[in-house]
């Protein structure tokens, strides 16, 4: 029958083939995982070999002419096709895929034949398997494996998988390792070690994996002598070239190890015997082991050893410097036959340690808690009560010593005494504290015992202590500060202290209150370096202590570390001195020349109005001073001054304007001169013409009453009230037979008027210098 080409028989009929890749591995682990997998040896430069077979499951050619096949990876079109020709529709295609189209892993691979028909079609996707990096592996062990020794082989794969293995090669010997893990840590048995053989052996490893990846380590060399019987004898684990310390074991009992040896196995009897001396000279023998009972266990042979504890009362009954001989058997073939056992070398070690109880040091003199200043040559630390050997020395030990702090001396045994001196600075660095001591025996030049350690308390200095000195300032050593006094030299000064040092910090504050009685402090010195050779030395602060209220307290505090190092918190604080201020404020004024010059007039017949010419006054007040002032004047007809300081001109000449600070009695002056002042003046009666009163004007020497005269009359005085007026004595100001004239008719105001002279009469007024 026919096929249409769209039909379902035709897809049927056309079904393909999944692609065939000849150099593959199957199948591979674990099942189902994949249909089988790439070596990297499959990939030339060109890429991996896949086959395309061109007939259907129905055994079909179904390639027809120009037809395109093309491969997929991972569900990619890689491009990599073939397109079919005449004469090729019946043979096999062979396409090559670059690995860069693998993945580490599982990857899917199928062609899909493009055709002139239509019927496109996808082969089946066979599942590959890709390892890529392969595994790599890398050995290491010791250079060598001597008698009772082992050895361990660390192989470590890099990229290990699943179902690889690893092969580990020494010599014509190997093992293999499946699903390694890594790093693989083998321990060689003594019975591979036989296999193995003696001598020097190349160690390589190869890993693998399904896919036939592999690689192969560097080859290392190994020198194996274990199958030499070696006999290890029991030893003291605590014994040191041959010396058992028991003193060292301090009251612990000591620790028997018995070892291996070659051909060790569980269940073989063992004996045990120590034999030593008493300090009569009688043998001290402990049978540690007798046989029979007494066997190789299995944690014995796995560990490689067994520890047993040896009894420090056993130890102790032994003479000092006497030998101790440990004897060990073992029954190889297990018979229990002591006769026949083998008899291990012996060891022997010398006991010491057993005579020594060292007593604690002690102090010189022995006042504790120590007093720093009342020993300011030092103490001394001693051994005493020790029956020192020859050549035998002593080191003594701060335990509580600060990290860093450099080690005391090794001191000889003097007449039966060993010691060291504390300096008093030394103490000064640990007052208020207790230091800690103990002593090492030094025997042969090493450190062979330890002294029980003894606590010195050293008494805090206290602070003011009296026995260390009382700052001052300028020398002042009294209760009183005059700061008007201080020159600008003054200095805070101390003698020397106790347990003085050039560049100790030091901590100078001085306090007091301000001229409105707050509190302040002045710090002078703040942990510096005392650059003073001798004692304490600074600067004071002058204008600080002149701002001092008068009448206060004043203190002066000076701490100082005596260990040299900058702390305020452990710095020791000298007695303070404490002052009683007196303080007096600058008292000034201006001193110079004050001129009234101002033109002004007396009158006696004139009420005054109580406002002053002007320029005839003039204030002037201190510019400092506590405030409260009296003043006085020298020569009151000439400048009188009132409790304000306003000093007003009174009459031609000079005067001393003196100021008073009342709660100091301090004075100061200055000097007024005062110029312009004349008098006013008027005829007895009014009945003069002002032909009359000019003549009378100038028979008494008078000056005519100017318009300046009058604006300070009518600033200074109130206006005359009479009957009768008053000639200026003036021939200005008016027309021709007229003359100016105060009109006294108006209480609340000057009037200055022209009156006819010839048939006018009224008093005359007149200035005369004053």
């Amino acid at each position: 029958m026919s096929v249409q080409v769209y039909s379902t028989e035709a897809n049927a009929a056309l079904a393909l083939y999944p692609v065939y890749p000849p150099q593959w591995i199957t199948p591979v682990l674990p099942p189902g995982t994949a249909d089988g997998g790439l070596p990297l040896s499959a990939f030339t430069p060109s890429g991996v070999e896949l086959v395309i077979d061109p007939i259907t499951g129905l055994r079909n050619w179904v390639m027809a002419a120009y037809d395109v096949v093309t491969i997929f990876v991972n569900g990619v079109n890689t491009g990599i096709s073939k397109t079919i020709y005449p004469g090729e529709e019946q043979e096999r295609i062979l396409l090559h895929v670059p690995a860069s189209w693998f993945t580490n892993g599982v990857n899917d691979v199928r062609y899909r034949v493009t055709r002139a028909s239509g019927n496109d079609a996808d082969s089946p996707t066979l599942k590959l398997l890709y390892n890529n990096p392969a595994p790599t592996v890398t050995v290491s062990h010791p250079p060598s494996v001597a008698p009772g020794q082992t050895a361990v082989i660390t192989i470590t794969v890099g990229y290990p998988r699943p179902h690889d293995t690893v092969t580990l090669t020494i010599g014509t010997w190997s093992i293999t390792f499946p699903n390694p893990t890594s790093p693989i840590n083998h321990t060689l048995t003594a019975a591979e070690l036989q296999l193995i053989g003696d001598g020097t052996h190349s160690v390589f490893a190869r890993v693998r994996d399904q896919l036939t990846n592999n690689n192969e380590s560097a080859t290392t060399p190994i020198t194996i002598t274990a199958n030499q019987k070696v006999y290890n004898s029991p030893i003291i684990a605590e014994a040191v070239d041959g010396m058992l310390d028991v003193a060292a074991l301090r009251g612990q009992d000591a620790t028997l190890r018995a070892r291996n040896w070659t051909g060790i196995q569980v269940g073989q009897q063992v004996w045990l015997k120590l034999t030593g001396q008493k300090p009569d000279g009688s043998a001290h023998v402990l049978q540690f082991w007798n046989g029979d009972t007494h066997k190789v266990n299995a944690t014995w042979v796995s560990q490689g050893f067994w520890d047993k504890p040896l009894l420090i009362a056993f130890l102790k009954e032994l003479k000092e410097g006497s030998l101790l001989k440990l004897e060990f058997w073992v029954s190889e073939d297990k018979s229990n036959d002591f006769a026949s056992a083998t008899r291990f070398p012996y060891q022997v070690y010398t006991v010491i340690g057993l005579q020594f109880v060292l007593p604690p040091p002690t102090l010189t003199p022995p006042t504790v808690p120590i007093d720093v200043l009342a020993n300011l040559d030092g103490v001394k630390l001693q051994i005493t009560g020790f029956a020192a050997e020859k050549d035998d020395k002593a080191q003594f030990v701060q335990v509580n010593a600060p990290a860093g702090a450099p080690p005391f001396p090794v001191v000889d045994f003097v007449g039966g005494i060993a010691e060291i001196s504390l300096s008093a600075a030394f103490l000064a660095a640990w007052h208020g504290k207790a230091i800690e001591f103990r002593w090492d025996l030094i025997r042969a030049g090493v450190p062979a015992y330890e002294s029980p350690s003894a606590n010195f308390d050293v008494m805090k200095i206290a602070d003011g202590d009296p026995r260390l000195p009382t700052p001052d300032i300028a020398g002042n050593t009294g209760d009183l500060l005059n700061t008007t006094e201080l020159s600008p030299e003054a200095r805070i000064l101390a003698a020397r202290w106790p347990l003085f040092e050039p560049r100790q910090p030091i901590w100078v504050t001085c306090a007091g209150f301000d001229k409105n009685g707050n509190a302040v402090s002045k710090h002078v010195r703040s942990g510096e370096f005392n650059e003073s050779a001798n004692g304490l030395s600074v600067e004071a602060p002058i204008e600080w202590l002149k701002a001092l209220k008068d009448g206060t307290k004043q203190t002066t505090t000076v701490k100082v570390n005596l260990d040299g190092v900058a702390d305020a918190a452990k710095a020791v604080v000298l007695p303070s001195r404490i002052y009683t201020v007196k303080a007096l404020h600058p008292f000034t004024i201006e001193t110079v020349l004050m001129e009234l010059n101002g033109l002004n007039i007396n009158a006696d017949f004139l009420a005054l109005t109580g406002t002053p010419a002007p320029g005839t006054t003039q204030t002037r007040s201190p510019t400092s001073g506590d405030g409260d002032y009296a003043y006085f004047s020298s020569s009151t007809d000439v400048a009188t001054v009132d409790s304000n300081g306003l000093v007003s001109g009174c009459k031609n000449g000079s005067a001393t304007i003196t100021v008073r600070e009342n709660s100091t009695q301090r004075e100061v002056s200055f000097p007024v001169r005062v110029q312009n002042v004349t008098r006013l003046v008027m005829t007895p009666t009014h009945t003069y013409s002002i032909g009359a009163a000019i003549n009378w004007m100038n028979s008494i020497g008078g000056s005519p009453v100017s318009n300046a005269a009058i604006d300070v009359l009518k600033v200074k005085f109130r206006p005359l009230v009479s009957s009768a007026g008053g000639w200026l004595c003036r021939t200005d100001g008016c027309g021709a037979g007229h003359y100016l004239s105060v009109v006294t008719n108006n209480p609340n105001a000057w009037t200055i008027s022209c009156f006819t002279g010839n048939n006018s009469q009224a008093h005359g007024w007149c200035l005369l210098p004053e």
